[in-house]
């Protein structure tokens, strides 16, 4: 499980944003599947852009390390 701060109040509020929206119950077994805040980044961030061929999970290693690259960067 992941622990969070209080400095992840804007993380916190777009997963549940994204989340209160998507109608998708997949991604929140998916989003409630990770185990650290850093790959909840990049989940995050992919799973935001639309993509509707793929679930992050069904990415390569390499393709998810770039989302949680960027997503690391947006939130920090």
């Amino acid at each position: 499980m992941i622990e969070f701060d209080k400095t992840d109040i804007q993380l916190i509020n777009d997963v549940w944003a994204f989340l209160s929206t998507c109608g998708d119950s997949y991604l929140v077994d998916d989003a409630l599947s990770i185990e650290s805040k850093n790959q909840l980044k990049g989940w995050l961030l992919y799973e935001s852009e639309g993509h509707s061929d793929r679930y992050f999970h069904d990415l390569d290693l390499l393709e998810q390390a770039v989302y949680v690259k960027k997503g690391v960067a947006k939130y920090e």
